[in-house]
């Protein structure tokens, strides 16, 4: 099997596994009725490590599940997945994540990123979106309860072998 399609078969096993655990058990966590993208830190992680090819394939499905879990139009999630995954798979091989602060800063930014992105597809697209305060004030929640949770997911994440280096990375 190729080497490429088993890294992103196995990726998308662990998204799966991250969208079962967040649309379940992170279900009892919400704070204002906003509960932490684990998914997406997942996502950050992989596209980080791996690249820009894993990372939007990666994103293009996690957001497809994400629909169908979700019942909203598939195209939503798919497209902000898939960029979020581009963007942070730019930074392949240039930032170590084995640091506290790196993973908080990533998780915070691509949680800021996905809002915006979200903002401008409801805006472009003329979907009914909550009030404008509500929204911000939902981002910023999920904000810090993504960057909170990201060191200890990524310190979970570096433990699993598919996910690990290179031999000629410096992590």
């Amino acid at each position: 099997m190729d080497k490429g399609f088993k890294l992103i078969m196995l990726s998308l096993l662990l998204l799966f596994i991250a969208l079962l655990l967040q649309s379940t058990f992170f279900e009892l966590l919400k704070i204002h009725n906003v509960k932490p993208d684990i998914s997406l830190i997942v996502l950050i992680f992989i596209a980080t490590r791996k690249g820009i090819m894993p990372g939007q394939v990666c994103g293009f499905f996690l957001g497809l599940l994400q629909a169908f879990f979700s019942g909203i139009a598939t195209g939503f999630f798919a497209l902000t997945k898939t960029i979020i995954g581009f963007v942070f798979g730019l930074t392949e091989g240039t930032i170590s994540v084995s640091f506290f602060i790196i993973p908080f800063l990533l998780a915070g930014a691509a949680t800021i990123m996905k809002g915006i992105i979200s903002g401008l597809v409801h805006i472009i697209f003329a979907i009914p979106a909550p009030d404008i305060w509500v929204f911000i004030l939902n981002v910023c929640i999920e904000t810090v309860y993504n960057a909170v949770l990201a060191p200890i997911i990524f310190l979970l994440l570096r433990n699993i072998r598919f996910l690990k280096p290179e031999k000629s990375e410096v992590y």
